[in-house]
């Protein structure tokens, strides 16, 4: 077939018309034919890919996008629609101007409206925040670099140095209290130094080469190591309770150094020999008496019941006249106090009532006719306090016994200490403050 135009080497616009009409057969786009040369506004059923649109002749529905919606924390948002509420969304660095109800703590707020200015808040136990009060909540701020102690209200006030806390040391010395809360530099003297945080004796004295502990004011001793690391036990050669005299121990001797051990439930009262001996009821204390009856001197140091005789009784410490009537000439009835009694009446110019009572103040005594006080350590000897050993005091009492060094008294036990075994390391020299027979 003749081609009638060749168009190897065109250089302007071929026209229609020179084109047979193999080129007049359209083209399909979409479902839409285009023929070379026409002008065509509408694409059917098309499908754009990695399109931009720069612009369009009228809206572009949303049903025209393959997604018309986007998901937004874990809600769905269609494109040109309205929601006021999105699930599960995390914010980053964002500024919220305004919120329409008070924001929980569990949600991530105060549980307050407002604020303070420099308000300083608190859980207030149901989930949500309160301010919290100065010295109540929280210590208030400190202000200055003194030391501190609580004032009693929740806050601090400035602590007194000697008073509430020693002062800061300087120095490396040793120290002791000054007597003002404080501390003073122990002087090192003679024969001593202190360097390095070590006390050492720097003196010099003779070479002891063998220890050995005499035997003397009651003491006694054992030594270990006696040529080398010498340790030495001491203990008394005395059996018993002891005594001191200023320079030794020796034996206390019972009736003149301490009262002897009571045995028995009795009343008790001096012996005349720094002991006891049992009290007899009667002569030396009045028995107790038994039973709510009047009662009267029996002559012998203690009391009878008074028989209640006729047109009287006796209930409940009130003694009354229950007859009457007769002949009897009493107009009035008193109680003179005398011997130690007293006593009071009620009606007593009719039903005399009589309430007997005694004068006398403590522990009593009687002598047939009266009764007195008895005095102690003369009719008997005092009642003891504590718990310690004691011993007649010359004034028919007790006092106590002073436990001295190397004895021990706990729970009714008396017994030696003895001394303890430190070990000394390499002996220099020993000073033993003995008094040598």
């Amino acid at each position: 077939m003749p081609v009638p135009n060749t168009f190897a080497n065109a250089t302007a616009t071929i026209a229609l018309s020179d084109l047979d009409n193999n080129f007049a057969t359209p083209i399909t786009i979409g479902n839409t034919a285009v023929q070379l040369g026409n002008t065509v506004s509408t694409l059917n059923n098309m499908s754009f890919a990695n399109v931009t649109i720069s612009s369009v002749a009228s809206t572009f529905p949303n049903n025209y996008l393959a997604n018309s919606a986007v998901t937004i924390g874990n809600t769905s948002v269609s494109l040109g629609g309205t929601i006021t509420t999105i699930g599960n969304l995390t914010l980053t660095n964002a500024n919220i101007t305004s919120l329409s109800s008070t924001l929980t703590v569990p949600q991530g707020g105060t549980g307050l409206v407002t604020i303070s200015s420099g308000a300083l808040l608190k859980g207030n136990g149901t989930g949500a925040i309160a301010t919290a009060t100065s010295g109540v909540d929280y210590a208030p701020a400190t202000s200055g670099t003194s030391i501190l102690k609580g004032d009693g209200s929740g806050g601090f006030s400035n602590a007194s140095a000697g008073t509430d806390y020693a002062p800061a040391t300087s120095g490396t010395s040793i120290l002791y209290g000054n007597g003002s809360g404080g501390f003073a530099n122990v002087t090192i003297g003679t024969g001593v130094s202190f360097a390095g945080g070590t006390l050492s004796a720097t003196g010099s004295g003779g070479t002891v080469t063998s220890v050995a502990v005499a035997s003397a004011n009651g003491l006694a001793g054992s030594v270990a190591n006696a040529t080398t690391n010498a340790t030495i036990t001491l203990s008394t050669t005395v059996t018993g309770l002891l005594k001191g005299n200023g320079t030794a121990i020796s034996a206390a001797s019972s009736g003149t150094d301490y009262a002897p051990a009571t045995s028995g439930t009795a009343i008790l009262k001096g012996n005349g020999s720094g002991g006891f001996a049992n009290a007899a009821a009667g002569t030396d204390y009045a028995p107790a008496t038994s039973g709510n009856s009047i009662l009267y001197a029996d002559g012998a140091g203690g009391f009878a019941n008074v028989t209640i005789g006729t047109n009287l009784t006796f209930v409940g410490g009130t003694l009354s006249a229950s007859g009457g009537g007769g002949s009897g000439t009493v107009s009035n009835v008193s109680i003179v106090t005398a011997n130690g009694f007293a006593g009071t009446v009620a009606n007593s110019t009719t039903n005399a009532a009589i309430t007997l009572s005694t004068s006398v103040t403590g522990v009593l005594k009687g002598n047939g006719t009266a009764i007195s006080a008895a005095s102690a350590g003369t009719d008997y000897a005092p009642a003891t306090s504590g718990t310690s050993i004691l011993y007649g005091n010359g004034s028919g009492g007790f006092a106590n016994v002073t436990v001295g060094t190397g004895l021990s008294f706990t729970g009714g036990t008396l017994a030696a200490t003895g001394g303890s075994s430190t070990s000394i390391g390499l002996v220099r020299a020993i000073s033993i403050n003995c008094i040598l027979p």
